[in-house]
C-alpha cells in the first residue's frame, strides 16, 4: 500500500511495507523521519543499513573492545544494534525522553558486558530484565 506524503515542495511516495524490516521502530516515527528528511522508505532502510548499523557496530567495538565484541552472540549483537538505531531515530525526532531511554538501556548494557569476562558474550541480554523488558513494536 502506497501513502503519499505531502513534503515541503516536494512529494514522496512512500511504500510502508519496506517498514516492516525495521520491526523495532513503530511505523509513525519512521513515517515521520521520511516525511522531515524527505526519504523514501527504501532510502530511509538503506540509512540505517548502510550508515546507522555499521556505525553502531563501530560505537560497540570502541566501547567494549574488540575482542569482546568478536564474541557477543547475534542475538545479543541484534539487541545493541536495535538499541543503537532506536537512539540515533528517536534523537533526530527531537523525542528526548525515549532516545535518552534507549542511550541509557544501551550503556547498561554495554557496560555490563564490558565488565564480565570476554565469553559473556554468549548469554542472552533479551532475557536479561534487570533493565527492563526490550520490546518490539509489531506493524499495525
Amino acid at each position: 500500500m502506497l501513502e503519499k506524503i505531502s513534503a515541503a515542495s516536494k512529494e514522496v511516495a512512500l511504500n510502508e511495507k519496506e517498514f516492516e524490516k525495521i520491526n523495532y521502530i513503530p511505523k509513525t516515527i519512521l513515517i515521520e523521519l521520511c516525511r522531515v528528511s524527505k526519504l523514501t522508505a527504501e532510502e530511509m532502510i538503506k540509512e540505517i543499513q548502510e550508515r546507522l548499523i555499521p556505525d553502531c557496530d563501530i560505537f560497540i567495538k570502541i566501547y567494549i573492545g574488540e575482542e569482546k565484541f568478536k564474541n557477543l552472540g547475534k542475538e545479543n549483537t541484534r539487541i545493541l544494534q536495535e538499541l543503537y538505531v532506536a537512539w540515533k531515530l528517536y534523537e533526530s525526532t527531537e523525542n528526548e525522553k525515549v532516545s535518552e531511554d534507549k542511550r541509557d538501556t544501551l550503556y547498561k548494557l554495554l557496560d555490563q558486558i564490558k565488565g564480565t569476562a570476554s565469553d559473556s558474550g554468549s548469554g542472552n541480554l533479551e532475557s536479561d530484565n534487570r533493565y527492563g523488558e526490550i520490546r518490539v513494536f509489531k506493524g499495525e
